[in-house]
């Protein structure tokens, strides 16, 4: 449909010679129009014959010296137009929650273009949004995609004159980026002292997850997210100095952070000595205790 088509009538003289005249091209009853005969032949060019199967006729108009005469019908199958479909993404690779724009264009390859035809994207084969084409244009914003890599599809299914075509992208979406930082209540602390961690998680949103508390590599333990912080409280760290970490597990937004070490002190206990007697007053020759506490 809308191609181009070139229709060429031939005309052999028994006795040869080279006929004059013109020769009109019918389809069916309907008329194509007039070529002149030159060197016994004529052409025509049309590109508006409908979908469908045509029976194609010539009819040669005669002159001085050859008599008029009609060709058998030709019969011209015309199909639907081809269409090409092309998918783009407003950024690729993007991050959770960003607006993504998706563009459709259908073009053919006879000029003409698809309008108010609806096409479908769907991101691995469950349909995500419909977009009306305008010149053969049709674009959709898109902000719920999860992290991963999603197959997004364009699909458009033609119409009474416009054949389908379908394609499709790879849209990389990554979690958002995140950060983590600790702090301590009490530093230097002493021994026995209950010291209490507090780590901040720095996102765009409110996160979800937990924190894992460590002391020098070793897990102190886990403690969920309250918004954006989590806290730990222990007082069993050993006299000496210690690395102190918050690592954030991530959750399917943000990346996963471990914050900065932070040095706490800890310093050895102050202790504070008693003495007791068992027998005060006693008499000489007595036993007698004397306990330090």
């Amino acid at each position: 449909h809308n191609q181009g088509i070139t229709f060429t009538a031939s005309l052999t003289p028994q006795l040869g010679g080279n006929a004059t005249g013109t020769i009109t091209f019918v389809d069916g009853s309907n008329s194509l129009g007039k070529a002149t005969v030159a060197n016994n032949s004529s052409a025509i060019t049309v590109s508006t014959l409908a979908i469908g199967t045509h029976s194609i006729t010539t009819s040669y108009s005669g002159d001085s010296n050859f008599i008029s005469t009609t060709s058998s019908a030709l019969s011209q199958i015309v199909g639907k137009c081809s269409t090409t479909a092309a998918l783009t993404s407003s950024a690729n690779p993007s991050v959770v929650g960003q607006v993504l724009t998706f563009s459709a264009t259908v073009s053919s390859p006879f000029g003409s273009v698809p309008n108010g035809e609806t096409v479908t994207f769907q991101d691995g084969g469950v349909a995500i949004a419909t977009a009306a084409l305008n010149g053969g244009v049709a674009s959709v914003n898109i902000s719920n995609l999860i992290a991963g890599t999603h197959n997004i599809t364009l699909t458009y299914n033609g119409d009474a004159q416009f054949a389908a075509s379908v394609a499709s992208i790879s849209q990389v979406v990554n979690k958002n980026a995140s950060s983590a930082v600790v702090a301590s209540r009490l530093n230097p602390s002493s021994y026995g002292q209950l010291l209490t961690f507090t780590a901040t998680v720095a996102t765009a949103n409110t996160p979800t997850g937990s924190v894992t508390f460590q002391s020098d590599g070793n897990t102190l333990g886990t403690v969920a997210l309250a918004g954006n912080s989590a806290s730990l409280s222990t007082s069993f760290l050993g006299a000496g100095s210690h690395s102190i970490t918050a690592v954030y597990s991530g959750d399917a937004t943000y990346m996963t952070a471990a914050s900065q070490p932070l040095t706490q002190i800890v310093n050895k206990a102050s202790p504070s000595a008693y003495l007791q007697t068992s027998q005060n007053p006693s008499v000489s020759g007595q036993s007698v205790t004397f306990t330090v506490n």
